[in-house]
């Protein structure tokens, strides 16, 4: 399947495989400027070309692959706090969504008090965006995007206290998945400092934490025997399986090893 790809354009920033209309397809995102998603059927043969959507202005971060409404959608996270809603059946990004308070990392969909959101992560925080009326919830300042690239209050500019603001460079977030634990919705992101941490995406709040042992570049939740687990992958070469079980009781926080919060397998 690979022989026709044709992965040029400063090459590949971000691959997944995913389901669309019950069909396995590989979606990659470019990490060139403009940036450019493709999205490929592997029985398609080395005739078939894959589909391809042009949206946004930085390089590509993280893809997530599921449905909105009942329709497959693609979404697709870029460096410069954009996400964009891709209709993988049609010709275009169907809807922009912009937060200026972030960097995103990740990105994925969830299901949270009902409602069908979009989840991003980055920097130091997590955030669930309406697809309908773009409005962002998270962080500091809640924010409702409507200009693209805009200069918004709150946008992570210069105000004068850059020797008190973290370095996201070394400690900020790189990865994020979505999953259900004890039938509520959860994120867990990987930081490049190693840390790990599950977020209740109701309160939007931190539950639980533990620590990699280096940079977390992967993330999945998932189920392992019938358990909630997340699989954190490291620069150190490591693949760790978290035990989710309990994370959003009373017990908030906790380290490897202890009986709190997040546990390994």
């Amino acid at each position: 399947m690979l022989a026709h790809a044709r992965l040029e354009h400063a090459g590949v920033g971000q691959a997944i495989g995913g389901i669309v209309d019950g069909r396995p397809v590989l979606i990659a995102g470019d990490s060139s400027v403009p940036p450019r998603l493709r999205v490929w059927d592997p029985a398609g043969g080395d005739e078939a070309e894959p589909a391809e959507f042009y949206a946004g202005f930085e390089s590509t971060s993280d893809i997530a692959a599921g449905e909105l409404g009942g329709e497959p959608v693609v979404v697709w996270g870029r460096y410069d706090g954009t996400v964009s809603i891709v209709d993988p059946n049609g010709d275009r990004a169907v809807r922009e969504m912009y937060h200026p308070g972030i960097r995103v990392f990740g990105v994925a969909l969830a299901t949270v008090d009902g409602r069908e959101v979009i989840v991003a992560g980055g920097d130091d925080r997590v955030v669930v965006g309406d697809p309908v009326t773009e409005e962002w919830r998270g962080g500091p300042d809640d924010f409702i995007g409507d200009d693209i690239g805009g200069d918004a209050e709150g946008d992570g500019g210069d105000d004068g206290d850059d020797e008190d603001e973290p370095d996201f460079d070394r400690v900020g977030i790189r990865c994020l998945d979505a999953g259900l634990v004890d039938g509520r919705p959860v994120a867990v992101t990987g930081a490049a400092d190693g840390a790990v941490r599950v977020w209740d995406l109701g309160a939007l709040k931190v539950v639980a934490e533990g620590e990699h042992g280096d940079e977390v570049s992967a993330v999945r939740v998932t189920e392992l025997e019938g358990r909630a687990v997340a699989i954190t992958g490291g620069r150190n070469g490591f693949v760790r399986v978290w035990a989710l079980d309990g994370v959003l009781g009373d017990v908030a926080g906790g380290l490897i090893g202890d009986d709190s919060g997040v546990a390994p397998v």
